[in-house]
């Protein structure tokens, strides 16, 4: 028995987390509702396109990886590199 989460699991974690419903988690990323409701159910065959990713990733404040794969945590802070990059 598979116990890792997967893509839909980590999403609906997250989105319940942050507190947002799925409708409001739609207007701040401007993916839509039956897209989002999918993608939590693991309804779609594929992952969410770059750009849907991307969105989703920045309104959770998670990196793209950890949506897809659990990589990585939650972004430290927003606005600031991570490890000194970029001085």
């Amino acid at each position: 028995m598979n116990t890792e989460k997967t893509f839909a699991d980590r999403l609906k974690e997250l989105r319940n987390i942050r507190n947002y419903t799925q409708e409001e988690l739609g207007k701040i990323t401007n993916i839509s509702v039956q897209s989002i409701r999918r993608y939590e159910q693991g309804r779609l065959n594929e992952e969410p396109s770059a750009y849907n990713l991307l969105q989703l990733a920045k309104a959770l404040d998670v990196t793209p990886e950890y949506l897809l794969i659990g990589d990585n945590s939650v972004k430290e802070s927003r606005g600031q590199p991570k490890n000194g990059a970029l001085k």
